[in-house]
C-alpha cells in the first residue's frame, strides 16, 4: 500500500465504523423510548421486556435510561425493592445535565426506593425536594410527575407529624391531579387530602371533600374500602354504628392484602374510642396486635401505644405498661433493623464502588494504553515523514551541491582559457599599430584603414564594458551602483574584481587586456578617487 493510500485508509475506517455505532444506538434508544411510552399503561410487560435485554454493550448514556426505565417498572409492578444500586447509576449519569426531565425522574424515583427500603430514612425526602427543584428550575410542566412528588412529599411530613407542610403538599397533588386528568389519582388525593384536614382538626374543609367525594361516580371499589378511607365511608352511611363498623371491616379484608389487616383493625379501634365504646376499642385494639404479621413495621409502635392508652383509660395499668413496653420495644426492633440494613447497604455500596473504581481504574488503564498507541503510532508516521524530507533534501542538498561543483571547475576552466590568451589581443592590436605607423608614408591609405579599424574595435570594446556594468547580474554581484560615478565603464570593471580579490594578471585576462594596461588603468582610478587605495 503507497503513502498516500495508509493516509486514506484511517479515516474511511473511522466513519464505518461511527456509522455502524450510531445505527446501533439509534436503534437501542428508540426501543427504550417506545417501552418508557408503554410504562403507564403495562409496566409488567414493560418490566419483561427490559429483563430480556442485554445491557453489556450499551453505552452509559443507554444504560441510564434502560435503569430508570427498569425502576419505574419494578414500581409500577410492586416489585419489592432490596437496594438502590440501579437507579443509583441513572441518577449519576443525568446528574452531569445532559437531559433535565429524566434526571427529575430518576431523582424521583431514587426517593421512592429510598422511602420503600426504609420510610424514616431522610435521604428520601432529599431527592424528592431535588426532583421539585429541577423540575421548577427548567420549567418543565408534568402533572402525573407532580402528582406522585407531591403524594410522596406529603406522606413523609405526615408521618414525621408535620400535618401543615403535609396538607399544602396534598393540596398541591390534588391541583396537579386535575391537571393530569387522572381521575383515580384525583380520588386517591381527596382521600389524603381528607385525613390531613381531620388530623388539623379542621372539620368543616374535611365535611367539604366528603361532599365533593360523596358526588364523585364510579368511584372504584378498593379506593371505597382502602385503610385511609373508612372515615369517608362511616361517615356517609345511615346505617348503625356496628353495622357500619362490622360491615367496613369484612369488606375491606377482601381487597387488602394480610400485612394491611392491623391498619384497618387499628382505626375501627379509633371509631370505637372516638365514641367512648372503651372496651371494643380495646377489642378490635388486640386483634390488630394479633393481625400483625410484619414484626418489622413501623406502624406496630402505634398499634401498641393505642392499645396502652385504651388500658389507661380504663385503668388498667399493669396491662398498659406492657403495651407501653411492647411499643418500646416496636419501635427499638424497627430502629435496629432499619440501622443493620442501612449498614448492610452501605457495605454493598462500598463493595460495588470498590469494584466500580478498579473496573474504571481498568478502562482508564486500556485508554491510557491505547492513547500511548496511538502516540506511538503517530510518532512511528512522523518520524517517517521526517525521514523522508531528510532524505528528500539530502538528496536535493547532493545535487545543488554537484552543481556548484561543477559551475566551479566551469569557471576555473573558464578563468584558465583568458589567462592563456591574456594580452594576446591587445599585444596585436599594438602590433599593428606601430607597423601601421611604420608604414605611415609608404602606405598612408592602409595606415588610415588600420586605423580606422582600430577605432572601431575600441568602440566596440567599449560598449561591450558599458552592457557589462548596466546589467542587472553584474550589478547583483558587486554592488556596481555603489562605485563612483566618475570611473568609466572599463574603469569600474577593473575596480570592483580588484575590490573582490582579483589579481592584475587575472583582471587582464578576463577583460583580454595587458597586465601594464591594468596597472595603469589602477593608476587613474586612484587619481580619480582622490588617493583611494586600490591595490
Amino acid at each position: 500500500m503507497s503513502m498516500k493510500h495508509f493516509w486514506i485508509f484511517f479515516p474511511v475506517l473511522f466513519l464505518l465504523t461511527a456509522c455502524h455505532t450510531a445505527e446501533k444506538l439509534s436503534l437501542v434508544y428508540k426501543q427504550l423510548v417506545a417501552l418508557d411510552s408503554l410504562l403507564a399503561w403495562q409496566p409488567q410487560a414493560v418490566l419483561d421486556s427490559l429483563n430480556n435485554m442485554d445491557i453489556h454493550d450499551f453505552p452509559e448514556a443507554e444504560e441510564a435510561y434502560y435503569n430508570l426505565l427498569l425502576t419505574i417498572a419494578m414500581d409500577k409492578s410492586y416489585y419489592e425493592f432490596r437496594d438502590d444500586r440501579v437507579i443509583s447509576q441513572a441518577v449519576a449519569w443525568y446528574q452531569q445535565g445532559k437531559d433535565p426531565a429524566n434526571y427529575a425522574r430518576s431523582l424521583l424515583y431514587k426517593g421512592i426506593v429510598l422511602y420503600s427500603l426504609n420510610p424514616i430514612d431522610t435521604l428520601a425526602f432529599i431527592h424528592f425536594k431535588e426532583a421539585e427543584h429541577v423540575m421548577k428550575a427548567n420549567k418543565m410542566e408534568n402533572p402525573s410527575f407532580f402528582v406522585l412528588l407531591y403524594g410522596y412529599l406529603g406522606d413523609i411530613n405526615q408521618r414525621n407529624k408535620n400535618y401543615e407542610v403535609a396538607d399544602e403538599y396534598y393540596q398541591k397533588g390534588l391541583e396537579a391531579s386535575r391537571k393530569a386528568g387522572n381521575y383515580d389519582n384525583y380520588v386517591l388525593s381527596l382521600v389524603s387530602l381528607f385525613y390531613s384536614k381531620i388530623t388539623l382538626g379542621e372539620k368543616e374543609e374535611a365535611q367539604k371533600i366528603l361532599k365533593e367525594i360523596n358526588e364523585l361516580d364510579n368511584v372504584p371499589v378498593n379506593q371505597w374500602l382502602s385503610p385511609n378511607n373508612i372515615y369517608v365511608v362511616f361517615s356517609q352511611t345511615g346505617n348503625t354504628f356496628r353495622d357500619v363498623i362490622n360491615g367496613t371491616l369484612n369488606d375491606s379484608l377482601k381487597w387488602i392484602a394480610p400485612k394491611d389487616y392491623p391498619g384497618v383493625l387499628s382505626i375501627i379501634s379509633r371509631f370505637y374510642r372516638k365514641v367512648n365504646c372503651i372496651d371494643s376499642a380495646i377489642v378490635y385494639g388486640k386483634a390488630c396486635l394479633n393481625a400483625i404479621v410484619d414484626t418489622l413495621n413501623i406502624d406496630n409502635q402505634q398499634y401498641y401505644a393505642n392499645l396502652a392508652n385504651l388500658y389507661s383509660i380504663k385503668g388498667d395499668y399493669r396491662n398498659a405498661a406492657g403495651c407501653y413496653c411492647s411499643a418500646l420495644q416496636a419501635f427499638s426492633n424497627y430502629h435496629a433493623y432499619m440501622n443493620d440494613k442501612r449498614v448492610l447497604e452501605l457495605e454493598k455500596k462500598y463493595n460495588v464502588a470498590e469494584v466500580n473504581q478498579k473496573l474504571l481504574e481498568e478502562k482508564l488503564t486500556k485508554r491510557v494504553y491505547l492513547l500511548l498507541c496511538v502516540l506511538l503510532l503517530a510518532l512511528v508516521i512522523i518520524s517517517f515523514i521526517l525521514v523522508y524530507h531528510w532524505k528528500r533534501l539530502t538528496k536535493e542538498n547532493k545535487l545543488l551541491l554537484e552543481e556548484r561543483q561543477r559551475n566551479i571547475r566551469q569557471l576555473k576552466f573558464f578563468v584558465s582559457a583568458f589567462n592563456s590568451t591574456m594580452g594576446i589581443l591587445p599585444e596585436f592590436i599594438a602590433e599593428i599599430n606601430h607597423i601601421s605607423h611604420k608604414s605611415r608614408v609608404l602606405f598612408p591609405e592602409l595606415y588610415d584603414n588600420l586605423q580606422d579599424r582600430i577605432d572601431n574595435v575600441n568602440s566596440q570594446y567599449n560598449r561591450a564594458f558599458s552592457e557589462i556594468t548596466k546589467s542587472l547580474e553584474f550589478n547583483e554581484i558587486f554592488s556596481i551602483g555603489e562605485v563612483s560615478p566618475r570611473l568609466s565603464d572599463r574603469e569600474k570593471i577593473i575596480y570592483v574584481l580588484s575590490k573582490s580579490g582579483f589579481s592584475n594578471e587575472l583582471i587582464a585576462g578576463i577583460i583580454n587586456a595587458s597586465v601594464n594596461n591594468i596597472r595603469s588603468s589602477k593608476c587613474k582610478i586612484r587619481t580619480k578617487l582622490h588617493g583611494g587605495s586600490l591595490v
